[in-house]
């Protein structure tokens, strides 16, 4: 994610990201698979942490649900946050291509205001036993700011209310910056898989206080 994305897509058509944790087995392959990750990511511990540097905003960001009317603006910071993976991916990332007509009146979407402009926003739905966070953008004029890593911990707080087991995601494994941060809040590799031509990595982060 780093500055601008987060998870891979929307989920597959016709199913949903599955793999919930059980079993010792299940928390040792995870533990093991993070570590790999972070090593692998390693090198991008130091601008990680401006991820979360808060100083910079000139007023308090302002976080209310999308209704339909927000739409438009979703799909365009969603288009703009996107754009810097085309290259990495050779494609547009399957956000991009969303009706967000449609998936707001499907799934839930809290959006963070800063300056009168639309600067960040998340996309969730309660999956099995889990708040599986389907998007996450931020747009270029806000990044660096913390905004990301505000909402992930927002997300957090709504799966706590739902009584749900924590939050799950899935990145494209080629968005090193997108691992690397969501392993530094908590977040553990669950598995890899093949998904839409490329690698998605499946990411599960308990409640804060289990």
């Amino acid at each position: 994610m780093a500055q601008t994305s987060g998870p891979f897509s929307q989920s597959r058509p016709g199913g949903r990201a599955d793999g919930v944790l059980t079993g010792l087995g299940s928390n040792v392959s995870i533990v093991g698979s993070s570590l790999k990750w972070k090593r692998r990511i390693g090198k991008y511990g130091a601008t990680l942490r401006t991820y979360v540097n808060l100083s910079s905003m000139t007023s308090q960001p302002r976080l209310r649900i999308a209704t339909p009317a927000d739409a438009a603006e979703i799909a365009e910071v969603t288009r703009q946050a996107y754009s810097k993976w085309i290259a990495v991916a050779g494609r547009e990332p399957l956000p991009m291509k969303v009706d967000y007509m449609e998936a707001v009146r499907r799934d839930r979407f809290d959006l963070l205001h800063l300056d009168g402009r639309l600067a960040a926003l998340i996309q969730t739905r309660p999956e099995s036993d889990r708040l599986l966070i389907v998007n996450l953008a931020v747009a270029p004029h806000a990044q660096g700011r913390g905004l990301g890593t505000r909402l992930l911990h927002h997300a957090d707080q709504l799966a706590i209310q739902l009584g749900l087991a924590g939050t799950r995601l899935y990145t494209n494994k080629m968005f090193l910056e997108n691992v690397g941060l969501y392993l530094s809040l908590g977040y553990a590799v669950e598995r890899e898989e093949q998904l839409n031509g490329g690698v998605a990595v499946h990411m599960v982060k308990p409640p804060p206080d289990a």
